[in-house]
């Protein structure tokens, strides 16, 4: 699995384009040949790839390096979906039906954004646990298709007699690549909306740090609670029951002030 992320957009081809160079950035090289179906949000993917192996000498180089065909045929993956779906989504998508249900989702500009906010990097962290790589892939009637470790498989591939298919590219190249795709910067929501929840979350925390120790050495501890907060950042939820319970609290907030 060479990524797996989630975002606000799963169709700008320019961020998938990102998560292209991110990898051939990590590994050190592209592929010998990629094969997607025809969405537009695999344009750059299709135009980078091509684009890097524009001067190779082999069979598959240029226009060849990338392939198109409906990911139907490609029943690995296919299956692989309804295990992310049992393993991982399924908790997701009956968590987001049950606040659409009771009233806390109208689907608007402003709820939208409170969900990237207070759940996106939650669902990022159980995809990179979900990503699987280290199973064991049974052999197969078909002795064309592979078995073994993903893992093992794609670093050292000499131990199943089969070798490393990465294209080594110039650097220059790379940057060329890199000047037309859109890199995420961590804040997926509106940056309004998010600049918003930051505040409003941090003065709640203000507050409560107040109402608690009060009568303790009050400047004491404010300074301290201060120093915290700009050395560990804001404190996130630590699981999606705490996450909803910030989302329906900024959403008051924020709804009152408006």
């Amino acid at each position: 699995m060479i990524w797996l992320n989630a975002y606000c957009t799963s169709s700008n081809h320019r961020v998938i384009g990102e998560y292209y160079l991110e990898a051939v950035k990590d590994f050190g090289g592209c592929p010998l040949i990629v094969r997607a179906d025809r969405g537009t949000e695999n344009r750059y993917v299709c135009e980078f790839q091509r684009h890097f192996r524009r001067h190779g000498t082999d069979s598959f180089c240029g226009d060849r390096s990338y392939k198109y065909g409906r990911s139907t045929n490609n029943q690995r993956i296919e299956s692989w979906w309804g295990f992310m779906r049992k393993e991982c989504v399924e908790f997701w998508l009956s968590l987001f039906d049950q606040i659409k249900a009771e009233g806390n989702f109208d689907d608007g500009y402003l709820d939208k954004n409170l969900v990237l906010f207070c759940f996106l990097g939650m669902i990022q962290d159980e995809l990179d646990l979900v990503a699987w790589d280290s199973h064991v892939i049974r052999p197969s009637k078909n002795l064309m298709v592979p078995s073994g470790i993903p893992n093992v498989m794609f670093t050292v591939p000499e131990l199943y007699d089969s070798e490393n298919y990465m294209c080594l590219i110039d650097e220059e190249e790379f940057q060329l690549c890199q000047t037309n795709a859109l890199y995420r910067d961590g804040m997926a929501s509106d940056e309004d909306v998010y600049n918003l929840c930051v505040c409003i979350y941090i003065y709640i925390y203000i507050y409560i740090y107040i109402y608690i120790y009060i009568y303790i050495y009050i400047y004491i501890y404010i300074y301290i609670y201060i120093y915290i907060m700009a050395e560990q950042s804001l404190h996130m939820a630590k699981d999606a029951y705490e996450a909803l319970d910030l989302y329906l609290e900024l959403r008051q907030h924020i709804n009152d002030i408006l």
